[in-house]
């Protein structure tokens, strides 16, 4: 009966979270995923409930379709992530690992504490390529005259500091930029989807205002874009322009 009545408590005290010498182990972390931008990728995740100061994480990560033999059974075969061993942040650079784009990849952490270690926590899904979110162009926008000159380039695959970087447009098929041009006089909206890096848009009225913002899209796949900011320039008056232009010629600042 005391045998019994210990391996009942044995049992009890290990879903609990505490040692049978009565120490609490560390509970295992929560909200485990990827967060990934522009092919940066990095698993991130919160402490577990009760969490003591001083708490270390572990991640490993594992190519999908991966796996050992262990004792006759096939096991996914789990790899460290070299920088993430012993970690006091919630967040965890992985780009290094996960870098192959033809694969696919699993991850998950575990809490570390002075009284032992928790169990691993998993990500529920796969990474993927097309998992990430690809971020704004980069947008410049000049006036000409009456005419707006669009100059567009990126977004870039994330490379660290000194590393050649490539536009994504040589990673994903059939990219093309989504630029809207706002006139904040008519408020009226115009869209052009555009392969070149230049939109030249007019002429326009003088004594107007335009808003310019642009995405990146693929014809191909679903992606998670981020639009770039409105940038807005003001159409200045013909008269305005010439009379600059006048004064300019005979070295005065106007």
């Amino acid at each position: 009966m005391f045998k019994l009545f210990t391996a009942a408590l044995c049992v009890l005290l290990t879903v609990s979270g505490v040692r049978a010498d009565g120490q609490r182990e560390p509970a295992a972390p929560r909200d485990v995923d990827f967060h990934s931008v522009n092919l940066r990728n990095t698993v991130r995740w919160s402490s577990g409930t009760g969490d003591a100061h001083g708490t270390t994480y572990t991640v490993e990560y594992a190519i999908y379709g991966d796996a050992v033999d262990v004792e006759g059974t096939e096991q996914v075969a789990w790899r460290p992530v070299e920088q993430c061993g012993n970690v006091t942040q919630t967040e965890c650079d992985v780009t290094e690992q996960t870098d192959d784009m033809e694969e696919e990849y699993y991850a998950r952490v575990r809490a570390n504490g002075p009284n032992g270690r928790s169990e691993w926590t998993e990500i529920d899904r796969r990474l993927r390529l097309t998992d990430t979110t690809l971020g704004p162009p980069n947008v410049n926008v000049t006036v000409v005259e009456n005419i707006l000159h669009v100059k567009l380039s990126g977004p870039f695959r994330w490379r660290n500091p000194g590393k050649k970087r490539q536009s994504i447009f040589n990673i994903f098929p059939h990219m093309f930029y989504n630029v809207s041009v706002y006139n904040n006089s008519s408020k009226h909206t115009q869209s052009f989807r555009q392969s070149k890096k230049l939109l030249q848009y007019g002429p326009l009225e003088y004594s107007s205002e335009h808003c310019v913002r642009a995405e990146v899209l693929s014809s191909a796949l679903h992606l998670t874009t981020v639009p770039s900011d409105w940038i807005c320039v003001s159409i200045a008056d013909g008269n305005t322009a010439e009379i600059r232009l006048a004064l300019t010629c005979h070295g005065y600042a106007f």
